[in-house]
């Protein structure tokens, strides 16, 4: 909730909305923002969106740039906000500078030549890039210090101008910046961070005067624009979601679909037809946060009326998994028809499971019997549906709890030899905490598919280790069950 001082600060859009919810509502109209990092972290694209957004709201821009021409600058946006970017410089009233490096008698000049097109066209928001050569330029602290307060003065505050100040830092930490860190209203850092080999893109909020907020960092992506990602509470509630027909993505010839367009992408086209895959999770990632990738996967089989059988992570119940298909769009005939979930005597509580058609339930002797059960029940269900290809979902943690590592380690080359001479798809999800090198071993070396899941900085990442691909980050829109996959460039 607002304070009541808070209530009147009127605001701009930063042209992202998380970082508006962050700040409170955006930057506070006639602030300076200092902007910070080292070359290729995005510090121009965040700066351009800075600028178009506010031309989208009526607002004109300048941006003055001490680093490149305006042909070359709006060759690269292009590439990153598409055509508009082009349109708002050159027909939409807002003003790219091209000022050359200038040398201690010119700082005074360069000033003017900035305050001149902000009162010339009325601009309301500012980008100057970079203060670092108008610092060198500058003889001492005290100059730097007073150029400083006419921009603040002079532009911020007198014309209500919002403006970036942009200034490369070296890659090592951000500690003191000098005097613009004083002056500045809000502080950002741009950086990256570093998961097995991948680059993750990472904005800091070091400083915001007159707002106030317990998250610190940001995730964002320059993949089609400047975006930062939402950090997810539960991705597998979807609250506004209304049950929509699954529409399936076709199969190649050798490949089952995933169900994700981007995830296909990912992984070369999508599951081998015949073959074993492997989910790793990170222990910091809940069940319910990752599974909107498994049911896509499983509505994608549904819908091409090919049977479907999971053993369940421990934590989720069954009624969980049929809500979320039918959130799919399908039927309680269809689920019966072709959905199972394996259900081992004494898994779930009597009133969980009793009544429900597609409960499948054994009192197996030994893991490898209730193997073979599942499978015959599998060519039971094929063989109604009259389609080739079923998907098995794996949870062995709950495996692991009830039969113990040796039975599990026997039962893996039985799931995959089923899949190979049937050519089915298994899917194994695996989680921490298992303990044995040789399983992990077995799997990784045996899944012909592997991915891996983990949570940083609230925001759920998947990659591929087998193929190794790029890092994407996994979002889940608030009227699509369908999780997106957005990569980190």
């Amino acid at each position: 909730m607002k304070t009541r001082n808070e209530a009147f600060v009127e605001r701009i859009s930063t042209g992202l909305d998380r970082l508006d919810a962050l700040l409170g509502g955006g930057f506070q109209r006639g602030s300076l923002i200092l902007l910070a990092g080292e070359p290729g972290v995005g510090k121009t694209v965040f700066c351009a969106n800075f600028i178009y957004s506010g031309w989208l709201h009526g607002e004109k821009g300048v941006y003055a740039s001490f680093g490149e021409n305006k042909q070359t600058f709006l060759s690269n946006m292009r590439n990153h906000l598409g055509e508009a970017i082009v349109r708002c410089f050159n027909e939409g009233g807002c003003e790219y500078l091209d000022l050359l490096s200038v040398s201690g008698d010119g700082v005074a000049a360069t000033l003017q030549a900035i305050l001149d097109v902000v009162n010339k066209i009325g601009a309301k928001r500012l980008v100057i890039d970079s203060f670092n050569p108008l610092s060198l330029a500058l003889k001492d602290p005290l100059e730097v210090r007073i150029f400083l307060h006419s921009v603040v003065g002079k532009i911020v505050r007198q014309l209500g101008c919002t403006t970036i100040l942009v200034k490369e830092v070296p890659s090592t930490e951000l500690k003191e910046l000098g005097v613009e860190e004083y002056v500045s209203d809000v502080i950002m850092q741009l950086k990256t961070d570093v998961v097995d080999e991948r680059w993750i893109r990472i904005m800091e909020l070091k400083k915001a005067r007159g707002s106030r907020s317990s998250e610190r960092f940001l995730a964002y992506t320059l993949d089609k624009g400047f975006k930062t990602f939402t950090p997810i509470i539960n991705p597998f509630i979807v609250p506004k979601a209304e049950p929509q027909r699954w529409q399936p993505t076709p199969d190649s010839p050798s490949m089952f679909s995933t169900g994700i367009p981007e995830l296909d992408d990912l992984v070369g086209g999508g599951f081998p037809k015949g073959s074993a895959a492997l989910l790793e999770v990170d222990s910091a990632v809940a069940s319910e946060q990752y599974f909107p990738l498994i049911i896509s996967t499983a509505a994608n089989f549904l819908a091409k009326g090919r049977p479907v059988v999971l053993t369940l992570p421990l934590g989720i119940i069954p009624s969980t998994i049929e809500g979320y298909v039918k959130i799919c769009g399908f039927t309680d005939e269809e689920i019966n028809k072709l959905m199972r979930i394996g259900v081992i005597e004494g898994q779930y509580p009597e009133e969980e499971i009793a009544s429900k058609g597609y409960i499948w339930s054994t009192k197996p002797k030994n893991l490898l019997e209730n193997i073979d059960l599942h499978y015959e029940m599998i060519a039971e269900l094929k063989r109604r549906a009259k389609e080739k290809g079923a998907l098995t979902v794996i949870a062995l943690d709950t495996l692991y709890s009830r039969f113990g590592l040796e039975n599990l380690l026997l039962a893996i080359n039985r799931y995959i030899a089923y899949a190979v001479a049937n050519k089915d798809l298994t899917i194994f999800l695996l989680k921490p905490g298992l303990p044995s090198k040789a399983l992990y071993q077995s799997l990784y070396s045996t899944a012909e598919l592997h991915l891996r899941i983990f949570r940083k900085y609230g925001v759920l990442f998947i990659y591929g280790v087998k193929p190794r691909t790029l890092l994407y980050a996994i979002e889940v829109g608030e009227r699509s069950f369908l999780p997106r996959l957005i990569p980190i460039v």
